[in-house]
């Protein structure tokens, strides 16, 4: 079965249940089990393609209600690609065990990587970080641990080759967003201390707010890998109008009221995306903050970096991407 999905107005096809193997694109070796073996807790590695069953490897949905994710199995030893121990931690081992009800270390995402075919990053979906060909070695047997993503030269990026087809299910297709720009909108205070900040994908949006830059770009809608920003709004004490907040937290209080989905961003780094700055200037009144949201890792005139808020695009998809 093939799973096509339309991402950044590209079509990426996912293999699900086909024989395929796993390809690191740095080092070209092939993703196996360590000795052909068959006991739980051995360790995965890379090694040069043999052609063998314990480099070939399945993607099995991850069970009903984890859309997107998936379980990795291994043909020959027909167990599944797991973090050790659970580990959140960067530098972990890759092992395999028996997938059992689906933890969540033994679930995985695969991210295309813009402008390749069939290549992924391979991400876990309980740490969020990423299959990764430690050190960029390239000699055989190389080692895979998981680590933070960044915008590598290809030794966290897979290439995923067909072995053998399963055609008892028909295609399916799931529709995914493209990039849209967030505009930055402004008004000044009537203290004179400066301005708040609201951020929207409506181009045309008046009430008051003047229409500054396109602060990054985003997504209209969700796909796997995105999580929804919440806008959030709290009343001027002067009634001067509203000052607004964007957090991927649903259930933030401290006094805001949640006005909904302003757009989709990605919590973790994805090929491509840059952090959110989240900055934050106190408000003379005493009544709280008013904050702003920016690319820039080192804006001041007066306010505080604060935290990465989440990952979005600088810039829009190049023509005829």
């Amino acid at each position: 079965m093939i799973v096509v999905v339309l991402i950044e107005e590209a079509v990426v096809t996912i293999p699900v249940n086909d024989i395929i193997k796993i390809i690191n694109e740095h080092s070209q070796l092939a993703l196996e089990v360590e000795g052909e073996a068959t006991t739980e807790g051995t360790r995965i590695e890379q090694y040069t393609d043999t052609g063998k069953d314990h480099q070939w490897w399945s993607l099995k949905p991850a069970g009903p209600g984890n859309d997107g994710f998936y379980n990795i199995e291994n043909v020959h030893s027909a167990m599944s690609l797991e973090v050790v121990g659970y580990s959140t931690q960067a530098g972990a081992e890759i092992v395999q065990r028996p997938y059992g009800d689906g933890p969540l270390h033994r679930q995985w995402e695969l991210i295309p990587v813009a402008g390749k075919t069939d290549v992924y990053k391979i991400v876990n979906r309980n740490s969020g970080l990423v299959l990764d060909d430690v050190g960029g070695q390239k000699e055989a047997p190389a080692p895979v641990k998981q680590y933070e993503s960044w915008n590598d030269d290809g030794r966290q990026q897979w290439k995923l080759i067909r072995v053998a087809t399963n055609t008892s299910s028909p295609p399916v297709t799931v529709a995914a967003p493209t990039r849209i720009p967030i505009y930055q909108y402004l008004v000044g205070m009537r203290d004179g201390s400066g301005y708040r900040f609201m951020y929207s994908p409506d181009p045309n949006y008046t009430s008051g707010w003047t229409r500054d830059i396109i602060a990054f770009y985003a997504h209209a809608q969700q796909f796997p890998g995105t999580v929804p920003i919440y806008q959030y709004h709290v009343a001027m004490r002067d009634g001067s109008g509203l000052r607004f907040m964007y957090s991927p937290d649903p259930n933030y209080t401290s006094g805001w009221t949640l006005d909904g989905i302003a757009f989709y961003a990605h919590a973790q780094q994805f090929p491509g995306t840059v952090p959110i700055y989240q900055y934050l200037v106190g408000m003379r009144d005493g009544s709280g903050y008013r904050f702003m949201y920016s690319p820039d890792p080192n804006y001041t005139s007066g306010w505080t970096r604060d935290i990465i808020a989440f990952y979005a695009f600088p810039e829009a998809l190049p023509a005829g991407s």
